[in-house]
């Protein structure tokens, strides 16, 4: 058996979906990714001090339905946090305002695509826990971002959702998802009903330990443990 670590490079993929039944390891998931932000990038946020040079930044846009995510990272990394209905709308506002502002202009050479020069500033993380929780289709609140998800890389932005895993075939009623799913974000699938049919290419789902999970990267898969971090209950 392999036990050599898995790493997610959001450099290479931007960005994450997890899905999984009930206690499966969904939120420990996101807080231990949101753990590695802290760990690999200076604060973000702009209330933070600039960052040391040459050091990348990051800050944190975090949708938690359960409040259970909001003491994982500090304000000097979470730019923004709602918890509820009319406040992921305005979040989104914001979001989707910042996320123009660094849109390539015009007559940019290659060289210039290339090394993303036209905008400076911290990577942006868009961490959702319980998307099922928002309303789907035409009514949900992160419309506004979703444009953003395939031009991810021009604007250093990061979606990473949870989601239920009961009726994961309908997903892609929601924009987000359907957006993530058409961008080729991997897929985490944890503890999961098989009975759904397949979730990737010819790939399901299966009964799964707690924290354990089937990464799913286009047609290619590789079972993984999640490093456990602490979520308030």
């Amino acid at each position: 058996m392999d036990l050599a670590p898995v790493y997610l490079n959001f450099a290479e993929n931007s960005h994450l979906m997890v899905t999984g039944r009930r206690e499966c390891g969904r939120t420990t998931t996101l807080a231990t990714i949101m753990s590695e932000i802290g760990r690999l990038y200076a604060p973000g946020a702009s209330s933070a001090p600039p960052p040391a040079p040459g050091r990348p930044s990051a800050q944190v846009w975090l949708v938690d339905p359960r409040r259970q995510l909001l003491t994982a990272l500090g304000s000097d990394y979470v730019e923004r946090f709602a918890y509820n209905l009319d406040g992921v709308v305005a979040m989104m506002g914001e979001l989707a305002a910042a996320l123009a502002g660094r849109e390539p202009p015009p007559g940019l050479s290659a060289e210039e695509l290339l090394s993303r020069s036209w905008w400076s500033g911290p990577e942006i993380f868009l961490i959702v826990d319980d998307i099922q929780q928002l309303p789907p289709g035409f009514d949900s609140p992160l419309h506004k971002a979703v444009p953003f998800v395939n031009r991810a890389a021009d604007v250093g932005l990061h979606v990473i959702v949870t989601r239920t895993f009961g009726g994961w075939s309908s997903a892609g009623s929601d924009p987000m998802l359907r957006a993530l799913h058409q961008a080729n974000a991997p897929l985490l699938v944890m503890d999961a009903d098989p009975d759904e049919g397949f979730i990737r290419g010819k790939m399901k789902g299966g009964p799964l330990p707690r924290g354990r999970g089937l990464l799913m990267a286009e047609d290619t898969g590789v079972f993984v443990q999640v490093a456990a971090t602490e979520v308030r209950r």
